[in-house]
C-alpha cells in the first residue's frame, strides 16, 4: 500500500478545502471556553472531533496552503488533539467506572471507587496540560493565520471543475481504503489486539476523508459513511477494553500495589472489560463480512472513477500496481544522487539480467550533476520510489538558499533545487514515505531508512538486538531499505532485511556502483557491484561548477564527511556559528524560553568543572551547548515524548551547520536528557563508532544533570564550582533562590553521571 502524495490541485478543489477548515476552526473557537471551564464532557467530546477533522483536512488539502504555515498549523493541532484525547479518553474511563460501581456488590466496591478516585485525580491533571496547549493554540498565530488563510472570496471556485476536484477525491479515498483493507487478514483473529487497533485508526482517518468529500456527490456517500463510523466506535470500544485489559492485568501481577480489599474490585472490572471485548468482537466481525459481501466499498471507488474518468491521472502506486508474479526480478537501487552516468549503467545491467520490475529506495537526488535527468529516466523506467531524507531536504531548504557562497549546502541542496523543473519537484513531492503490499505470502515493507525514521541506518553496522526490535515493529517478512551506502541482507527475527547499497555514492572505498535482484520463488537476493564512467559524472561535475570534494567522493568511493575528515578541525568561528545556529532554532519554536539557557550555562560550567573527567575540547563544549539550545524544541508537539521528538527535529533541521556524525551527536544528547540511559539497541546510537557512544554519553550526562539542576525553571543555581576524587564528585552550587524541586530532581538526573563517570554524586547549596 502505498502512502498518499498529491502534487495537484484546481481552484475549485483548494475552496472546498479552505471551507473545510474554516468550518472546523469556527468549531473549535465555539467549545473553547467549555473545554476551558471543565463543566461539561461533551465540550472535550466535540473539541476533539473537531479537531480530529481538522488536521484530515490539513492533510487533504496540504497543497493549497502555504508549506511553512502548514507546518506549523499540523504541529499546533497534533499538540492540541493529544491533550484532548488523553482528556477524553480518561472522561469516558471515569463515566464507565461510576456505571460500573452501581453493578458492584459489596466485596468489589472499594476497588472500584479506588479507580475512580485515580481516574479523577489524573484528570485534575490532564486539564492543566489541557488548557495550556488550548491557550497556546488560541493566543499563537496559527489561528490568526488560518483564519486569514481561509476567508470565503467571490472569486473561489472559479475555474477547475468539480470533475476534477472528484478526482483528486477518489485519489484520497482510493489510498484511505487500501490502508483500511491491508488489515482485512486479521479481521478474523481475535488476539490480533494490535492489528485491530492499527485498522481503528485507518478506519478513523478514511471516515474523516468521507465526509470531507461527501458533498461532492449526489447520495453523499451515507451508506459508507454511516458503515465506516460504526466501524470505528467498534473497533474503539474494542482498543478501550484492551487498554483496561493490559492495564488491570499489570495491577493485579504486583503483590505490592493496593491492599487485599481492592483486589476482587479489580477483578471484576477486568472480566466485565473482557466480555464487553468479546461482544464487540462479533459485532466487528459481522459488520465486516457484511460490508465486504456487499462490496460497499467497491462499489463507492468504482463510482468515483468512473465519474471523474476524463480527469484521472493515478501518478502514484498502489499496491494492484505492485502485485509481483513469483518468479519476476525485480532490480533494487537506492541513494541515486543524481548520478546519471551510474544509473544507466545498473538500469542496463539489470535489464540484462531480466529485471522487470524497478524499486528505488530513495535520495534520487543531491550531490550530483544531473538531478532532472536522473527523475526523468526513473519515472521512464516506470520505478516504484519512496521518497529519500535528501530528497525531502531539496524541497524544503533548496528555495532558502541562494548564494554559492554556503558552498556544499549550495552544491547539495540550493542548486539541485533550481535545476529541478516544476514537473521534477512535483514528482518528489508525491513520492510516499513507505510501499508496503503482499507478494507471493509475503508482506514487503520499501522505506528509506527505517520505518521510525528515514534517518536511521539499516545495514551491516546496526546491531542484531535493533535488527531484532524492528523486526517486531515492522509488521514485514521482507524488509527493503537503502541509506546506509552499504549492500546488507541478513535475516533476523523472521525478518529479512536487504539493503542494495548506493548506486550513485559509495561509502566503503570502491567506487563501482551497487544494486540487488530480488526473486520470491526461489527466495533469493543477489548483490552486483557495475563498472560505470566515474570519470565522465566527476566531469560533469567540474562543468557545473561542483566543489573538488564532490569529485573526490566518487573517484574514491567515500562520503563527503569522511573526504572532509581529513582537513583541520572546525575554527572558532565555526563552532560559535553553529551554537547561534541552534539557539535561532530554539527561538523559532520557543520564543522567550529562559529554561534552556539556563540549562546550557550550568552544563557549560559542569563540562568545565570536570574536563579532568571527559577529556573532551572546545568541539564538545559547542556541541554540549547546541543540545542544550535544542533539547526541549519537542515540546512544540507536546510533553509526551518531547525529548524523542527533539531529537527528530535536530536530525531533520537543515539550519543547523552542523556535518553528519555531529548533528546524530547533538541529536542524541538532547534525546537522553530525560528517562532513558543510551543503549546499544537505540536507533542512531548504536550505528556510532565507539567514540561517539563515549562523547554522546558524557555530554548527556552532564545535559541530565543540568536540567535536573533547574528543575523549576528558575534559574537557581548561579555558579557551579566541582571537586572530586577517586570515588566522588562533589558539585557546589552557588544560589539565592531557595531550591524546589532541584534537589531531588538533580540527584535523579544524576543517575548517568554517576555510570559514566564511575563516582559518587554529593551536592552542596552554597546559599548566599
Amino acid at each position: 500500500m502505498a502512502a498518499k502524495g498529491r502534487s495537484e490541485t484546481d481552484p475549485r478543489f483548494c475552496s472546498l478545502g479552505r471551507a473545510t477548515v474554516r468550518r472546523q476552526l469556527q468549531r473549535l473557537r465555539s467549545e473553547a471556553d467549555g473545554v476551558l471551564a471543565n463543566a461539561d464532557v461533551e465540550c472535550v467530546h466535540r473539541m476533539r472531533v473537531a479537531s480530529r477533522r481538522m488536521r484530515a483536512a490539513l492533510v487533504v488539502f496540504e497543497g493549497c496552503f502555504p508549506r511553512k504555515r502548514f507546518r506549523r498549523w499540523s504541529k499546533q493541532m497534533k499538540l492540541v488533539t493529544r491533550a484532548l484525547g488523553a482528556a477524553r479518553d480518561t472522561d469516558v474511563q471515569i463515566i464507565y467506572l461510576k456505571e460500573l460501581r452501581s453493578r458492584s456488590n459489596d466485596e468489589q466496591m472499594p476497588g472500584v471507587a479506588q479507580m475512580i478516585e485515580a481516574k479523577v485525580a489524573l484528570r485534575v491533571s490532564l486539564q492543566k496540560e489541557l488548557e495550556g496547549a488550548l491557550e497556546r493554540l488560541m493566543e499563537g498565530k496559527a489561528i490568526d493565520e488560518m483564519d486569514r488563510a481561509t476567508r470565503p472570496d467571490i472569486k473561489e471556485g472559479k475555474g477547475g471543475t468539480w470533475r476534477r476536484s472528484r478526482a483528486l477525491a477518489y485519489l484520497d479515498l482510493l489510498h484511505r481504503t487500501t490502508e483500511l483493507r491491508f488489515y482485512a487478514p486479521h479481521v478474523h483473529s481475535e488476539g490480533a489486539k494490535e492489528k485491530h487497533h492499527q485498522m481503528r485508526i485507518a478506519a478513523k482517518h478514511l471516515r474523516y476523508t468521507i465526509e470531507i468529500f461527501r458533498n461532492l456527490y449526489k447520495d453523499h456517500l451515507a451508506e459508507e459513511l454511516n458503515a465506516t463510523k460504526r466501524l470505528q466506535e467498534i473497533l474503539g470500544e474494542m482498543h478501550d477494553c484492551d487498554v483496561w485489559e493490559d492495564e488491570m492485568a499489570k495491577l493485579l501481577s504486583l503483590p505490592e500495589v493496593g491492599e487485599e480489599a481492592l483486589r476482587p474490585g479489580y477483578a471484576f472490572l477486568l472480566k466485565d472489560r473482557k466480555e464487553f471485548r468479546a461482544q464487540n468482537y462479533r459485532a466487528f466481525v459481522a459488520l465486516w463480512d457484511g460490508m465486504e459481501e456487499k462490496g460497499l466499498y467497491d462499489a463507492m471507488l468504482e463510482g468515483m472513477a468512473k465519474s471523474a474518468e476524463a480527469a484521472l491521472k493515478l501518478e502514484e502506486r498502489t499496491e494492484a500496481e505492485l502485485e509481483l508474479r513469483p518468479e519476476t526480478k525485480v532490480a533494487i537501487i537506492g541513494d541515486v544522487h543524481a548520478n546519471l552516468h551510474a544509473l544507466r549503467a545498473v538500469l542496463e545491467d539489470a535489464e540484462r539480467r531480466g529485471a522487470a520490475i524497478v524499486i528505488n529506495t530513495g535520495d534520487s537526488v543531491g550531490y550530483g550533476p544531473n538531478p532532472e535527468e536522473t527523475l526523468v529516466l526513473l519515472r521512464e523506467r516506470k520505478a516504484n520510489s519512496v521518497a529519500g531524507n535528501f530528497d525531502l531536504k531539496v524541497l524544503r531548504a533548496g528555495p532558502k538558499i541562494k548564494a554559492k557562497r554556503e558552498g556544499d549546502k549550495w552544491y547539495g541542496l540550493g542548486w539541485t533545487y533550481r535545476r529541478l523543473s516544476k514537473s521534477g519537484r512535483d514528482y518528489l513531492r508525491s513520492l510516499p514515505r513507505e510501499i508496503r503490499f503482499e507478494a507471493a505470502g509475503r508482506t514487503i515493507l520499501i522505506t528509506h531508512g527505517s520505518p521510525d525514521s528515514m534517518d536511521e541506518y539499516v545495514g551491516p553496522q546496526t546491531p542484531r538486538e535493533r535488527l531484532e526490535q524492528l523486526a517486531r515493529s515492522s509488521r514485514a517478512d521482507l524488509m527493503i531499505t537503502g541509506h546506509a551506502h552499504r549492500a546488507f541482507d541478513a535475516v533476523v527475527g523472521g525478518t529479512r532485511f536487504i539493503n542494495s547499497g548506493s548506486v550513485g555514492r559509495q561509502d566503503d572505498g570502491d567506487p563501482r556502483a551497487t544494486y540487488a535482484l530480488l526473486t520470491l520463488e526461489p527466495y533469493q537476493v543477489e548483490h552486483f557491484r557495475i563498472e560505470y564512467d566515474v570519470q565522465g559524472a566527476v566531469d560533469a561535475m567540474r562543468e557545473r561548477g561542483f566543489p573538488e570534494e564532490f569529485g573526490r567522493m566518487l573517484l574514491e568511493g567515500r562520503s563527503l564527511d569522511y573526504i572532509k575528515d581529513r582537513t583541520p578541525s572546525k575554527t572558532d568561528r565555526q563552532l560559535k556559528t553553529a551554537v547561534e545556529a541552534a539557539w535561532k532554532f530554539n527561538d523559532t519554536y520557543l520564543k522567550g524560553d529562559k529554561h534552556s539557557r539556563n540549562v546550557s550555562e550550568v552544563a557549560s560550567q559542569l563540562f568545565d568543572c570536570l574536563k579532568d573527567l571527559h577529556h573532551q575540547g572546545a568541539e564538545g563544549r559547542a556541541l554540549l551547548e547546541c543540545a542544550a539550545a535544542c533539547h526541549d524544541v519537542g515540546w512544540v508537539e507536546g510533553q509526551l515524548a518531547h525529548n524523542k521528538t527533539s531529537m527528530r527535529m535536530v536530525l531533520e533541521e537543515e539550519t543547523l551547520p552542523l556535518a553528519k556524525r555531529e548533528r546524530v551527536i547533538v541529536a542524541l544528547v538532547a534525546r537522553y536528557h530525560r528517562k532513558a540511559h543510551p543503549r546499544k539497541d537505540h536507533p542512531h546510537y548504536c550505528n556510532l563508532d565507539k567514540e561517539g557512544q563515549q562523547e554522546v554519553r558524557e555530554l548527556a550526562s552532564i545535559l541530565r544533570l543540568a536540567d535536573g539542576l533547574d528543575a523549576s525553571h528558575r534559574g537557581v543555581v548561579e555558579g557551579v564550582r566541582c571537586e572530586h576524587d577517586a570515588d566522588r564528585i562533589i558539585l557546589h552550587l552557588a544560589h539565592t533562590l531557595q531550591p524546589g524541586t532541584e534537589e531531588r530532581d538533580a540527584s535523579g538526573k544524576g543517575d548517568l553521571a554517576i555510570a559514566v563517570f564511575r563516582r559518587d554524586l554529593q551536592f552542596v547549596w552554597d546559599g548566599n
